[in-house]
């Protein structure tokens, strides 16, 4: 039996149809594949998503499936990790799917290149039909990166600088960075992602950057931004406090002021499109997040920001920013 070069982690919930169109895709590459497996993780799922994982199973032994109480995202994903047998993992979303040839390309990147984290783009799609007719569309310039191989302390910048985000979806990674430092998905947290990639990439000694597209994203109706609560605010600060932590030492003093203000811009961004509905619903805990949040800024140490880095800061301190964003994103739509 060959060893696991890939493992791929699925989680699944109430996404039948969208499971259907991965679950085919998946079984088709594995077919002329005997280095990889794929784990799909039933979260509890009432709609017969799990029976329908259980379908794939069957037509595939490289398909394991794992059902389990739901208990969010992050549970699942560390179900799935703990699992996996792989050289490396991969978290590609269920109601997502992927560029085979890039995929193919990827696992031979894994073959012949010696990384901890391969790096990859991805693109944006509405419905299946749109994506087969080539509709999809390509996500920010700024996601083409001029570099192929990076530290991870560099890749920490590009976050920092918003030239990469947090996606767990967007890099394949050692297993054994996840499992030697212990690293997990917080479990009843919001924005995982941004609590755990920059863990990983700050423990990278080399990352492969690779600007095709790997996954293709489905992008859904309405914007995050004005469908958040208190938790969600919440959670993105609770990540400041352990980046401190993790981020400790004058070297990385510079990174690590990116890495807050970049979080707590998130954070009043939520907070100032949701304010008539969270004042409404908590006023002293709105008082006590617009208070954090306005420490939280006072405190980052922009001495060594780009200029650019410097007028958002500024700007975001007076909300001047968003506004600005928001009449920028009103004139593209």
């Amino acid at each position: 039996m060959n060893p696991v070069l890939l493992s791929i982690v699925v989680p699944v919930y109430n996404i039948h149809d969208e499971l259907n169109e991965l679950g085919n895709e998946l079984t088709a590459f594995l077919l002329n594949h005997n280095d990889l497996d794929v784990f799909l993780i039933d979260d509890g799922s009432t709609d017969g998503s799990g029976d329908l994982a259980d379908k794939f199973a069957s037509e595939s032994d490289k398909i394991q499936v794992i059902h389990q109480a739901n208990s969010g995202l992050s549970a699942a994903r560390n179900t799935g990790m703990m699992k996996s047998s792989g050289e490396y993992v991969w978290f590609l979303d269920g109601d997502d799917l992927f560029n085979p040839i890039t995929l193919e390309k990827a696992l031979s990147n894994l073959k012949l290149e010696t990384a901890d984290i391969f790096w990859y783009s991805h693109q944006t799609f509405r419905n299946s039909e749109a994506l087969k007719n080539g509709m999809q569309s390509s996500t920010s310039p700024a996601l083409i990166l001029d570099q192929t191989e990076v530290s991870g302390v560099d890749m920490l910048r590009y976050l920092g600088n918003s030239q990469v985000e947090s996606y767990a979806w967007s890099y394949i990674a050692r297993t054994s960075l996840y499992k030697d430092n212990a690293i997990t998905f917080p479990v009843s947290r919001s924005y995982e992602d941004i609590a755990t990639t920059y863990k990983l990439f700050f423990l990278a000694h080399k990352i492969k950057i690779h600007n095709e597209s790997l996954v293709y994203y489905r992008q859904r109706g309405g914007s995050i931004v004005t469908r958040v609560g208190f938790n969600n605010i919440e959670d993105v600060l609770v990540v400041n406090k352990e980046l401190k932590v993790v981020l400790d030492g004058d070297k990385l003093i510079s990174i690590k002021n990116l890495l807050l203000f970049k979080n707590t811009k998130l954070a009043k961004e939520f907070l100032l499109f949701n304010k008539a509905n969270l004042r409404k619903e908590n006023p002293k805990r709105f008082i006590r997040l617009t208070k954090e949040i306005r420490r939280e800024l006072s405190e980052i140490d922009s001495t060594k920001f780009s200029f650019n880095n410097k007028a958002k800061l500024l700007l975001t301190k007076f909300s001047a920013f968003f506004v600005v964003k928001k009449m920028i994103r009103t004139i593209l739509q």
